[in-house]
């Protein structure tokens, strides 16, 4: 679920600069806000209101990121966030994040995120790995994805609280 989050809002850090929403590859545009041409059915309502009221983006450039041409986007909230601005680079082919930086509210850098073993899965990249570090604490969280399948049909009684330890369980 969060990797799925991380990657709406990189698409939906992307949708506020027309230039970059218009190239959107179709996958991106299936998550982007209407008003860049998306439908948007896998960000919820509440993602699409946040990016679009608390959050300024900017273009600072186009750039070399592991040997590949990346945009470099800033996001700054506006309002209380334990982050004074967020640094992303995208891959311009698939609009998935790269990397992204967080700063604290002083302006250092907090953060690292980045995204490696991108796979085309049901026409859609997707990150295999992902990996957070804590550049102030010197700590890390490391996420490897074994399997991944999207759209798949779920029953409403799947999220009933009561019958989610038996649906964790079940194979």
């Amino acid at each position: 679920m969060r990797t799925t989050r991380t990657i709406v809002a990189a698409v939906l850090t992307i949708a506020p600069i027309p230039a970059l929403a218009a190239e959107a590859p179709p996958h991106a545009r299936a998550i982007m806000p209407e008003a860049a041409g998306g439908a948007c059915p896998r960000a919820s309502k509440h993602a699409r209101s946040h990016y679009r009221h608390h959050q300024d983006f900017t273009l600072l450039a186009t750039e070399e990121y592991a040997g590949h041409k990346a945009y470099k986007v800033r996001e700054q909230e506006q309002g209380q966030s334990p982050y004074s601005e967020v640094i992303t680079w995208v891959a311009p082919d698939s609009f998935l994040p790269l990397r992204r930086e967080f700063y604290d509210v002083a302006g250092s850098l907090w953060k690292i995120q980045s995204f490696e073993n991108i796979t085309v899965i049901d026409g859609t990249p997707t990150p295999l790995k992902i990996r957070m570090s804590d550049e102030q604490q010197k700590g890390s969280t490391e996420l490897i994805i074994h399997e991944v399948r999207y759209d798949v049909a779920l029953s409403d009684d799947q999220f009933d609280p009561l019958r989610l330890p038996a649906v964790a369980h079940k194979e």
